[in-house]
């Protein structure tokens, strides 16, 4: 019997099994704060293995464009998309977070204030602005 990779830390099982970014968003649209589903996964993220993290966001989120949470899930699609490309060594980005359901019919500035705007369209990763998402690369930090 083969154990389950998400339970995996090197060749040792562990008691804390990682989270796909589609079961965060299930915690989120089930009235988890988005702040607090988002950096559960950013954590799981930065501690998972290097081929463990493929596995991660493998899973797509399923979204519809009326849904009120369409907002964070194209945000969740943003951050994935940054994360494969930033993390070392880089992770393939799964093809599900070029649907089109990701990119956002109006612009949202994720730091709201008008004096903040031209920041954030500056500092926002490419990711995040394909898909009209406005913010800096910070977003994916952890202290």
């Amino acid at each position: 019997m083969t154990a389950d990779p998400l339970l995996l830390r090197g060749d040792q099982l562990t008691g804390y099994r990682l989270a796909t970014v589609g079961q965060y968003f299930g915690l989120l649209r089930d009235g988890e704060g988005p702040w607090i589903a988002l950096g559960d996964f950013l954590d799981d993220w930065y501690r998972a293995d290097p081929d463990q993290r493929a596995l991660m966001v493998a899973e797509p989120i399923a979204i519809a464009e009326s849904d009120p949470n369409r907002r964070w899930a194209a945000l969740f699609a943003a951050v994935v998309d940054w994360l494969c490309w930033i993390t070392a060594p880089r992770v393939e980005p799964p093809a599900w977070i070029a649907d089109d359901i990701f990119t956002l019919p109006e612009p949202w500035f994720v730091s709201e204030g008008a004096s903040l705007h031209d920041w954030q369209l500056i500092e926002s990763p490419a990711p995040f602005r394909m898909r009209r998402i406005y913010t800096d690369s910070s977003i994916v930090s952890r202290a």
